[in-house]
């Protein structure tokens, strides 16, 4: 199952390390939509959404170091959108361990909040908070 499929004009912002980790996003949330689509069992759910809160924290840290070194004007208030975003992530996952000692089902539903949160705020940050910060990367030299 491809819930997200990766689109240059819509998400692409030609800075190709940006662009690279935008993509290993959309591969995660595919693996998770597919193992939640294949009923996979709860340790695999598990194993992805920890891989996804994982490489998202990478990918945060890779943008604000470029923030800090580029002075990016508006660093503050996109870093307190990835602050936000890790935080909810980890409450979402929280509510997902608990509800796993419970019922398999509650996972499963849990898991599909998680991916509906995820594939929402994935479009949303790209295409909208992102874009703030391109121009300002492509003019110091990023390719």
């Amino acid at each position: 199952m491809e819930l997200l499929k990766w689109d240059d004009e819509k998400m692409g912002m030609g800075i190709d390390l940006i662009d690279g980790q935008h993509k290993k996003l959309v591969v995660i949330i595919n693996d998770l939509a597919k193992a939640i689509d294949t009923n996979e069992d709860k340790e695999r759910l598990f194993a992805i959404v920890d891989r996804l809160l994982e490489y998202t924290q990478y990918h945060f840290t890779t943008e604000e170091e470029y923030f800090d070194k580029f002075d990016f004007k508006e660093s503050s208030l996109h870093k307190s959108e990835h602050k936000y975003f890790i935080e909810h992530f980890k409450g979402i996952k929280r509510g997902l361990e608990s509800k796993a000692k419970a019922r398999d089902k509650a996972v499963i539903k849990l898991s599909a909040e998680i991916l509906e949160y995820l594939v929402d705020w994935f479009i949303n940050h790209i295409t909208g908070s992102d874009r703030e910060y391109m121009n300002l990367f492509k003019e110091k030299g990023l390719t």
